[in-house]
């Protein structure tokens, strides 16, 4: 079996770097003035490029979340 033909697995002590990484990066931008704490907030926000005119979030009765 060649390297590419391997499964691959999720490693989450890799993840959790690559996060941390992520996060020391983010402090430096915000401790150098590049961005502001605003401006990163939004550069991280998972749905910021959601059009809220074409995709409708429904809350659930039941447990009252989405």
């Amino acid at each position: 079996m060649s390297e590419k033909d391997k499964p691959r697995y999720f490693n989450f002590e890799e993840r959790q770097r690559q996060k941390a990484r992520a996060r020391q990066r983010e402090e430096e931008r915000l401790a150098r003035g590049e961005i502001s704490g605003r401006e990163l907030q939004r550069e991280n926000m998972p749905f910021r490029k959601l059009r809220r005119d074409k995709v409708a979030i429904f809350r659930c009765k039941k447990q009252g979340s989405s």
